[in-house]
């Protein structure tokens, strides 16, 4: 396998936890409160400046992944409670 691994799956694996499986067989579990509170997209982060939108002490720890789809190799978007997408 060449460049770099990319997600193969990307589930919920338990209340808080969203897990992704890398190509390369590396398996990382991530809390999805965590996530939500450093996402950098652009409802998140100015594009322009990189001053943050979103503070940390907006998303409260009942935050729960709604929906997620991978959308290509380098992007996925996770629909959350907190009504935001990242």
């Amino acid at each position: 396998m060449s460049g770099k691994p990319v997600p193969v799956e990307i589930k919920q694996s338990g209340v808080r936890e969203l897990r992704i499986v890398w190509s390369d067989g590396q398996v990382h579990d991530f809390d999805v409160v965590e996530l939500r509170r450093s996402c950098r997209c652009a409802n998140c982060v100015d594009e322009l400046t990189g001053a943050q939108i979103l503070h940390p002490t907006q998303v409260g720890e009942d935050v729960r992944p709604q929906t997620i789809r991978q959308v290509d190799r380098k992007s996925t978007r996770l629909n959350s409670s907190h009504s935001e997408t990242s």
